[in-house]
């Protein structure tokens, strides 16, 4: 690593004899200035591989439906997230257990972090209800994201694709842009 002191280099790079010294003295600060610049691009990337936050975000909390909503009851729901910029990318997992309650109506899930109607968002969904998988894609809604199943009628509800039971796994993961 090259650092600068008092204009005088620590571990300085050999300046190839044949250049002037005023070339000398503009290689020495180009060679310093870019170590610099990639210290700050260093930095910066650092929050890019920074884990998921899987504390803050729990999806059965902003699972909504249009007539009533469900309660996850004793079941598990599990989420993680990312940001990086105004990038968001989540996965989720709902699991209902014996105690859940379905509710009516077509569901719609919260996001871990808000953004505004007009944003786009990607993902796709897996229901794993008994030995049956249906694929689906997440979308934006008003309310945050809905699914789609493919060969369904209409967006997920409590009998679409098929009656969402105890024990059904439902995973999901998309990415959007942040408010």
């Amino acid at each position: 690593m090259y650092t600068k002191r008092q204009e005088a280099w620590v571990n300085k790079p050999a300046v190839p004899s044949l250049i002037d010294a005023d070339v000398a003295n503009w290689w020495e600060d180009g060679i310093y200035a870019a170590h610099q610049g990639l210290a700050e691009v260093r930095d910066a990337l650092t929050g890019i591989q920074a884990a998921w936050d899987q504390a803050s975000w729990v999806p059965a909390t902003g699972w909504t439906a249009v007539t009533t909503n469900p309660a996850i009851g004793n079941g598990t729901s599990l989420g993680s997230f990312s940001r990086t910029g105004k990038t968001v990318t989540f996965a989720g997992r709902i699991i209902p257990g014996s105690t859940t309650t379905f509710g009516a109506g077509i569901y719609s899930f919260a996001l871990p972090v808000a953004t505004t109607p007009a944003n786009l968002l990607i993902g796709s969904a897996l229901l794993i209800a008994g030995a049956a998988m249906y694929y689906g894609g997440c979308y934006r809604s008003t309310a945050g994201f809905d699914i789609y199943f493919h060969g369904a009628a209409s967006r997920m509800a409590p009998t679409v694709p098929a009656t969402f039971a105890s024990g059904h796994i439902l995973t999901f993961a998309g990415t959007y842009q942040a408010a």
